[in-house]
């Protein structure tokens, strides 16, 4: 791994930024405890200090430890702190579902690739809107933001839906 780390946050040594929105960015970095590769999506700093934001990514966070499903990005994590809020999450090595489609071009995927995504995605939406609070009461939650760049294709071939910034449930 030639992956040069510079800025430690919490327990995790910080590399290189592997994506930006409008609030937040993602990072690759390593945990130092265990050595594994994870992503941190962090505050913009322009957004840290903003409480509302904060509680948005921290509500993000709770939804995502709720939902467990093979295809749905992992939660490890989360960092808060005066400066900043971080969630560490699952790293998925391989490319976002836009990244793809801008490859393949005018030849798009084929019907069984499309298909093989869409089941997926079919999948980690019913886990999500089935979910229940510990008491067995359905949450109702609903992604809202299902886009090609929020779904990943990992080289091992399977599909990971990521980014819970705009879910909402009746929770």
């Amino acid at each position: 791994d030639t992956t040069h780390f510079e800025t430690t946050l919490s327990r995790y040594e910080l590399g290189e930024r592997v994506a930006v929105g409008g609030m937040s960015e993602v990072y690759r970095a390593r945990d130092l405890q265990t050595g594994e590769t994870v992503a941190i999506k962090m505050l913009l700093p322009q957004h840290a200090s903003n409480l509302e934001i904060r509680r948005g990514i921290e509500r993000e966070a709770e939804l995502q430890r709720i939902v467990s499903h093979p295809n749905l990005v992992r939660l490890h994590d989360v960092i808060t702190d005066t400066h900043t809020t971080g969630l560490v999450l699952e790293w998925v090595p391989g490319f976002t579902l836009a990244q793809i489609l801008e490859m393949a071009g005018d030849h798009g995927l084929g019907p069984d690739t499309t298909r093989y995504i869409g089941e997926r995605l079919l999948d980690a939406s019913a886990a999500i809107h089935n979910a229940t609070d510990p008491g067995g009461t359905s949450l109702h939650i609903v992604h809202r933001d299902i886009k090609p760049g929020n779904i990943m294709l990992p080289s091992d071939g399977e599909v990971k839906l990521a980014d819970f910034g705009i879910a909402r449930s009746v929770f």
